[in-house]
């Protein structure tokens, strides 16, 4: 056997929210997340309840090709874990974790570990921000705090990263 140890990239992120974990964490499904993320889509391969829970599988186009999804850890209201894989692209990692952090806030914490598959994944690791490869934590939780806070979704092109 041949082992190669290819690119990998890892990005993590930490936001406190609006709600509590009991509020938020249904939003972490494929399905919620059609209420709060701008031009969402998904193709449901697999769940016997119709919303996330382990083992849950499911599609979706980030803009690079279409991934397959499965959920790999689900303790509802404290985390939730996928595996993202773009074949010959790359597979991520991708854990959230949920922690009070006062009765009407949550902490959200995020990581992704992305490992390239192939020569067009590990070229596009080396050349591109692993943000924009994976996700932008910055992104989400803004995203998603501004639905807790106002029931409403917010525009991609409205999602402004705060300076560094």
């Amino acid at each position: 056997m041949e082992f190669t140890n290819v690119i990998r990239k890892v990005t993590e992120g930490t936001a406190v929210c609006t709600g509590t974990p009991g509020e938020i964490f249904p939003l972490l499904c494929p399905v919620r997340e059609y209420d709060w993320i701008d031009n969402w889509s998904c193709d449901m391969v697999y769940s016997s309840s119709g919303i996330a829970e382990l083992g849950c599988v499911f599609r979706h186009d980030g803009g690079w090709g279409v991934e397959t999804w499965t959920v790999t850890g689900y303790e509802p209201d404290t985390a939730i874990s996928f595996v993202r894989v773009l074949d010959g692209m790359w597979v991520v990692t991708l854990e959230l974790t949920l922690t009070p952090a006062s009765p009407a806030t949550t902490e959200l914490r995020g990581k992704a570990t992305v490992t390239a598959l192939g020569p067009k994944g590990a070229e596009l690791l080396r050349t591109r921000p692993v943000e924009e490869v994976s996700l932008s934590f910055e992104g989400l939780f803004t995203t998603l705090d501004h639905y807790l806070r106002t029931g409403k979704k917010i525009l991609l092109q409205e999602v402004k990263p705060t300076a560094s």
